[in-house]
């Protein structure tokens, strides 16, 4: 099994990361979670989720979650999160699930132009 594996899942508060996540915590991994949005701090109004949440959903699953609020695009914060993680695991990382996922609200561009003219910027 994978018990006290340890795993970090980023982009975790919904969706695929959010499963894999769930997953890996029933699996009996430690489970480090991370997004921007927290239980008092949503970061997009049409999607639920926090990663509070899935880290408390992990930890009744039967492995350790374990919510940590990193905005990825920040290196500052992701450093920060490394050295946490270099703290409390010497041994170093299992698994690492790179989901962080970020696309700009989609506007009258987006819907308006081919996929094939959009601009860099939305991908």
């Amino acid at each position: 099994g994978l018990h006290g594996h340890v795993a970090v899942v980023t982009g975790g508060s919904r969706g695929l990361g959010k499963g894999i996540a769930l997953e890996l915590a029933s699996a009996g991994c430690i489970v480090y979670i991370t997004g921007r949005s927290s239980a008092t701090k949503r970061t997009e109004v049409l999607l639920s989720g926090s990663v509070d949440e899935t880290a408390a959903q992990a930890s009744r699953k039967g492995g350790a979650g374990i919510a940590a609020y990193v905005d990825h695009t920040l290196d500052g914060e992701v450093r920060k999160f490394v050295d946490l993680l270099t703290e409390h695991h010497a041994d170093g990382l299992d698994f690492l699930v790179n989901n962080a996922f970020f696309m700009p609200k989609p506007d009258g561009l987006f819907f308006a132009t081919p996929l094939w003219q959009q601009p860099c910027r939305l991908f």
